[in-house]
């Protein structure tokens, strides 16, 4: 699990914006800091890994110590970027790859245009902004590598999964969904179990139980309409599943929610 204990102060965020006509000057990170340049417009490009890797809107460039920050720069269309200094442990590392997306351009710009209004306003406790904007980019740059892993599956295992997600309210079997994707039976259970460390029945019930969490937690609809709601045959094999897998009955589950 991914933490920000190790992230003591904001230093700044800023919309960084690149005179046209030459390259920045980057800057390598000493220890006790990390920089998070997420780029908002323009082209530029960073040196990673012995070669200068082009970053493009959208793009989250993470630098902890030792990293280089951006490098180059297009001369006609020159980057901008959120950039974010913080003061962490000096012993701290990279919790996330360096280079990951966030897909959400719009969510992009809101992000900057928030993140900068609010590490100017005094008023705000600086730990509060802290969280958020720091947490936030955490949190893309960890959506984004589940994204990545995901893309990089086989597209039938990809699809398998797609049509759990969608209908694991429905009797789905085996036969069926090996059909779907044209695999058989005995491969999809075997890739399954290979690439995503389970089967595609405890997948599909994994899924049941986290969109009856979801119920449980924002609605008070009784728990034998969730049981249904979610695919499974009646309230009491919904209890059972649900106590099994997470040590409590949903009535628990509720009421510690609730609380």
């Amino acid at each position: 699990m991914l933490s920000t204990a190790h992230v003591h102060e904001l230093v700044n965020a800023s919309h960084y914006h690149q005179p046209p006509g030459r390259d920045p000057i980057p800057r390598i990170l000493d220890a006790g800091r990390e920089s998070i340049e997420l780029v908002t417009g323009g082209r530029g490009w960073v040196l990673h890994e012995r070669g200068w890797v082009e970053v493009t809107p959208g793009t989250m460039v993470w630098q902890a110590r030792g990293d280089q920050t951006i490098g180059r720069s297009d001369w006609s269309d020159p980057y901008r970027c959120l950039a974010v200094n913080v003061v962490v442990d000096p012993d701290s590392v990279r919790r996330v790859p360096r280079l990951t997306r966030w897909a959400d351009l719009e969510e992009v710009r809101w992000f900057t245009r928030e993140a900068v209004r609010w590490a100017m306003d005094d008023a705000i406790d600086r730990g509060s902004v802290l969280a958020w904007i720091y947490g936030r980019l955490l949190f893309q740059a960890s959506l984004s590598v589940r994204q990545q892993q995901a893309s990089a599956l086989p597209t039938p295992l990809r699809d398998a999964q797609d049509t759990i997600d969608t209908r694991y309210a429905e009797p789905l079997r085996l036969a069926e969904l090996a059909r779907r994707v044209g695999w058989s039976p005995a491969h999809l259970h075997a890739v399954f179990r290979a690439q995503l460390g389970t089967s595609p029945h405890q997948y599909l019930i994994q899924r049941r139980l986290r969109a009856a969490r979801e119920l449980l937690a924002t609605t008070r609809n009784p728990v034998g309409d969730i049981a249904i709601a979610c695919g499974f045959a009646d309230a009491a094999a919904f209890c059972r599943t649900f106590k099994q897998a997470m040590r409590v009955t949903p009535a628990e589950y509720r009421r510690r929610q609730a609380a």
